[in-house]
């Protein structure tokens, strides 16, 4: 097979939206997919790992919480030899502070040592990978509004920290551009959206029930994502999506799943 631009490890929801655009690359998958333009890859067998050309850069979609410190060890040796650049995608539920309305978590909050990903992460960072930890992840068929519809967000969350998965995209593909190495990034579209807003905005449409509630908590999650570091890596001109647009355009044409 002749050498891609670049591997996407764990072809997931945005994995995929990103393959879309970057023809070049090839997704992986840990057993036999329909896909003819995929390889079988997992981080934890190392007789996978010969399935990868070496490549300019990798991208890893998957966490990296399972199988031995040992074999992950080895997994980084192999990274490092085959790729110029890797991009790690996270979760914000890395960070332990909980932050409040007045203070943001930024890249500097303080990260939960006992969880196995921070660790991982922390070793992906010091042989030059960007982390990219992400915000709640909105788009085709993932949605707030499904989310309320399913009854799938917690009644004492005051706001929602989101980012629109093409934007994702455009952020991933920024970072490779600029070869930024060792770095984190919180990737957030910087807005706090109220929920209650959200379901008022999606009551006047008529994609909620005039009686939707939820029952208030007396004390309410505070979790600001400040976004400051990755603005300055941006394009003065970048716009993110905008939630309400793409709520109404959800509202005029499907419900949507999670």
């Amino acid at each position: 097979m002749e050498n891609p631009e670049g591997y996407i490890i764990g072809e997931g929801y945005v994995g995929s939206y990103f393959k879309n655009s970057h023809r070049e690359w090839i997704g992986t998958h840990r057993e036999v997919h329909s896909n003819d333009k995929t390889v079988i890859f997992d981080t934890m067998v190392r007789k996978t790992w010969k399935n990868l050309s070496q490549a300019n850069c990798c991208l890893i979609t998957c966490p990296l919480r399972e199988g031995s410190d040992f074999v992950f060890k080895e997994l980084l040796h192999f990274l490092k030899e085959h790729f110029s650049m890797i991009v790690l995608l996270s979760s914000t539920s890395v960070f332990l502070e909980k932050g409040s309305q007045q203070i943001s978590i930024n890249e500097e909050s303080v990260l939960d040592p006992t969880k196995t990903q921070v660790k991982r992460e922390e070793q992906l960072l010091s042989i030059g990978a960007s982390v990219l930890t992400l915000s709640g992840i909105y788009g085709l068929n993932r949605s707030p509004l499904t989310w309320l519809q399913k009854n799938l967000v917690s009644n004492n969350k005051l706001f929602v920290n989101l980012i629109h998965v093409e934007d994702i995209v455009e952020i991933i593909t920024r970072v490779f551009q600029k070869k930024i190495q060792g770095e984190r990034y919180i990737v957030s579209d910087g807005q706090k959206h109220y929920w209650e807003t959200i379901i008022e905005f999606c009551k006047e449409k008529g994609m909620l029930a005039p009686e939707f509630q939820r029952t208030k908590q007396k004390e309410p999650i505070h979790r600001y994502l400040s976004n400051k570091k990755l603005l300055k890596i941006l394009p003065s001109d970048f716009t993110f999506q905008n939630l309400y647009q793409f709520l109404e355009i959800q509202g005029t044409t499907t419900n949507g799943e999670t």
